[in-house]
């Protein structure tokens, strides 16, 4: 019987996201260390909840590809301790730079995400969107910025104090 630890590329994405069904937007962790860095992969599918009449994807969309990877980040880390997944909420960004307008049908995406930040539920992550060219191998960066998130301790103890903030 062996004792070793599991190695994060025995998990799925949808085992480190807490995301279900269409909303599951990233295909796979291409790469991840304990020194606050990840990489998700993505094929833009033909269809989705999110297409415009062109049948593109919106380029706003892409922050949510960023957030779905930083959410993975969280995930990975909880799943290789052996504790369950935890809900996060994304804040917004900052120094977002948008260099398309769309993504197509079929397009090959790259998200690279480093935790720059890390204190008491507060994170942010230098984000940045690829899209590999297969003949060189080169990249270029379709959207880059600061992803800010929110990790609560207890999620239930702190919707209620949101709730009873509001009433």
């Amino acid at each position: 019987m062996s004792n070793k630890a599991p190695h994060w590329s025995q998990f799925s994405i949808r085992q480190v996201l807490p995301h279900q069904g269409q909303m599951v937007l990233v295909d796979e962790v291409l790469h991840y260390d304990l020194e606050g860095s990840i990489h998700t992969g993505l094929v833009v599918p033909h269809w989705s909840l999110f297409h415009n009449e062109a049948r593109e994807v919106p380029a706003f969309v892409g922050l949510e590809y960023m957030a779905q990877t930083v959410s993975a980040f969280f995930g990975m880390r909880r799943r290789l301790a052996g504790q369950p997944l935890e809900v996060g909420f994304l804040l917004g960004t900052r120094k977002m730079k948008v260099n398309v307008g769309s993504f197509r049908s079929g397009q090959q995406l790259r998200v690279e995400a480093q935790q720059v930040y890390d204190y008491n539920g507060m994170s942010v992550f230098d984000c940045q969107l690829v899209e590999a060219s297969n003949a060189t191998g080169e990249s270029s960066s379709l959207l880059q910025g600061k992803v800010n998130v929110y990790r609560p301790d207890n999620l239930e103890t702190y919707l209620q104090q949101q709730a009873h903030h509001e009433s």
